[in-house]
């Protein structure tokens, strides 16, 4: 950068006017009061005698849910301000899990209440602490899905019934629920995630 003009005491307070060839902005940084509380360097438009101010972008996310067909405006966590959320302190060695589960679309509602009762109690048996169920009911799945039961029969599915179960435990017991979720001939598909603390 050249030094394009020279000091000068503009209202008490010297200034330095420093401007490139290549573009059309000056900066302008004040050597006094405003130099000992850190202000930044303000950009002017070369054409503008007059400052210009540096405008804020806000971002307001806009979530479809696809079960209601309602547009949520709020954003992640439902309308909850993150600064509200609860932020719990588990036992050292323990991690937040979520698992998705598709079970078979022709289960009874009393076999779905056994499955989940069942994988609730083998989730708390294990060390597991909060456990949640959300049942998000039957969809249409993204492609069909081949399995074989433990009898041999294959059969296609083209629908399930998704279950989200959302948990705390130690690594070594969330891996012998995955095991025993891979294994259960009601669970079509299931996939677990460590979720950040």
């Amino acid at each position: 950068m050249a030094v394009v003009g020279s000091v000068a005491a503009l209202q008490g307070v010297a200034a330095l006017n420093v401007s490139s060839s290549s573009n059309a902005a000056v900066v302008s940084t004040a050597s006094s009061a405003s130099a000992m509380f850190g202000c930044m360097p303000v950009l002017k438009s070369r054409s503008s005698p007059y400052l210009r101010k540096v405008s804020a972008v806000s971002v307001r996310a806009v979530s479809l849910d696809p079960l209601s067909g309602m547009m949520d405006t709020e954003g992640f966590g439902e309308g909850m301000d993150l600064g509200q959320r609860e932020i719990r302190q588990y036992p050292p060695g323990l991690q937040r899990y979520e698992t998705m589960t598709v079970l078979r679309p022709d289960i009874t509602e009393e076999q779905r209440l056994a499955l989940t009762q069942r994988y609730e109690e083998s989730i708390i048996a294990g060390g597991g602490l909060d456990v949640e169920m959300f049942n998000r009911g039957m969809q249409p799945l993204a492609y069909n899905i081949k399995t074989k039961n433990m009898a041999g029969f294959a059969n296609r599915y083209l629908d399930g019934i998704y279950l989200l179960f959302t948990y705390v435990t130690k690594p070594e017991s969330q891996k012998a629920i995955q095991d025993r979720l891979n294994r259960d001939d009601d669970i079509i598909r299931s996939t677990t995630f460590r979720l950040k603390a």
